[in-house]
């Protein structure tokens, strides 16, 4: 699967990208339960550039789980069986992508009873790194954490050329 994606990915637009990996998630999965794929997606962009995302994910039957803000227009989404779970974290935009606010997404999506998740998705390139940490913490597969501070993060990328 990561192969594929990773061919796609220099082939394919972003919302192509999406589309192809939701499409191997939703064929790889072999739940015993039988139940829809859980994608944990951090943060949601802009309602333009992101709905599409989300109905498409729908269609493609995977059980969304989102994580964002407070008052995001996202909340709009599941009342319309788009989104199946919002979990807001106060104050997630302005703070800092750190361990700590990592275990807090941790504690609110098992307040929320989200149960197994096959997959985490990063919706908004601010929260590359709080994304690569909560897969992380989850099993997930992703790019390691330290990797992806690296590139966002100026002053370590310097120390590494």
């Amino acid at each position: 699967i990561l192969a594929q994606v990773a061919f796609a990915s220099a082939q394919r637009s972003k919302f192509e990208l999406c589309e192809h990996t939701m499409d191997m998630l939703s064929m790889s999965s072999s739940r015993l339960d039988h139940s829809a794929p859980t994608v944990v997606v951090i943060g949601c962009g802009s309602e333009t550039t992101s709905r599409a995302m989300f109905e498409m994910m729908a269609q493609k039957g995977l059980r969304t789980i989102v994580v964002a803000q407070e008052g995001a227009w996202i909340a709009s989404l599941v009342p319309l069986g788009i989104v199946d779970k919002l979990v807001t974290v106060p104050g997630m935009w302005e703070a800092a992508q750190t361990e700590g606010l990592a275990n807090f997404v941790m504690q609110k999506l098992d307040d929320a009873r989200v149960g197994h998740v096959d997959a985490v998705y990063n919706a908004f390139y601010k929260f590359l790194l709080l994304a690569a940490r909560v897969a992380d913490k989850l099993g997930c597969i992703t790019n390691p954490v330290d990797a992806i501070e690296t590139c966002i993060v100026k002053s370590k990328a310097r120390m590494r050329s």
